[in-house]
């Protein structure tokens, strides 16, 4: 399983709906592996309690789910605390509002395998 999310976190399995789709044929759980995906990025993002931070440099839209509905807009220069990171479709973030409801910016494209410029300056609180 380790390997296979590795080879998604270099872009190998393309991303979404359709890299979820290439991995069920090929016999993978796709859930698992994101789950895989998303503990061997913990290593390089800290999760605990919204330590890390992004100042934007650029508008952004907020969205209800990685590659869902438009929620709002993020104006530059805001500073967001993210507690959770997704590869899809670009590089996501995810944190809670004022409200409790839980929020993600796509913060930069992917390149295939690589991401592209990050939309903002990340750091660790």
């Amino acid at each position: 399983m380790a390997e296979v999310a590795q080879e998604v976190i270099a872009g190998k399995w393309s991303s979404g709906s359709d890299r979820a789709e290439k991995l069920k044929n090929a016999g993978y759980d796709a859930v698992a592996v994101q789950t895989k995906v998303n503990e061997l990025l913990k290593t390089q993002v800290d999760f605990s309690g919204h330590k890390n931070k992004i100042v934007l440099s650029e508008d952004l839209i907020i969205l209800d789910a990685v590659g869902g509905k438009r929620r709002g807009l993020a104006s530059k220069g805001v500073l967001i605390k993210f507690d959770e990171v997704y590869i899809n479709d670009g590089l996501y973030i995810a944190y809670l509002n004022g409200d409790g409801e839980r929020c993600y910016i796509k913060i930069a494209e992917m390149d295939g395998a690589k991401v592209d410029a990050v939309k903002g300056e990340v750091s660790k609180s």
